[in-house]
């Protein structure tokens, strides 16, 4: 089990990790337990959005800040850094890394690992420009 949810403030929710840190996360849609179980565990940093539908798989790091659009499938052992943004219904291939300050474009598909400070979209996506 990676941590019990608790409700905050608004829709802000406070999760207390094993280890008994809190961190402040911001979810969308339906839970279906108050508990976020995984056969290893997903960690999701301060000041998070997650969007409805979205799937984020085993082993993965959100850093603090990161908006992941509705629909959005982050696949096993994915790091996306600090301040990045996934547009709705990409899909994030296994054991990727997207660096800090990164857009996603809606509907891309991620198969290769990107640097800090880019906007990428398209299948496969491709550097469009840099911020």
């Amino acid at each position: 089990m990676l941590g019990t949810v608790y409700k905050s403030t608004g829709s802000w929710y406070k999760v207390k990790l094993e280890n008994g840190e809190f961190v402040d996360c911001k979810l969308f849609g339906k839970f279906r337990t108050k508990n976020l179980k995984s056969t290893n565990p997903v960690c999701v940093g301060d000041n998070v959005i997650i969007n409805t539908s979205s799937v984020i798989e085993h082993d993965s790091l959100i850093e603090n800040g990161v908006h992941i659009g509705p629909g959005a499938v982050i696949c096993g052992g994915v790091i996306i850094k600090e301040q990045s943004f996934i547009g709705a219904n990409s899909i994030i291939r296994e054991n990727i890394i997207i660096g800090k300050n990164v857009i996603i474009g809606a509907g891309s598909v991620v198969v290769s690992n990107i640097p800090d400070n880019s906007i990428y979209f398209g299948n496969p996506a491709k550097l469009r420009n840099e911020t």
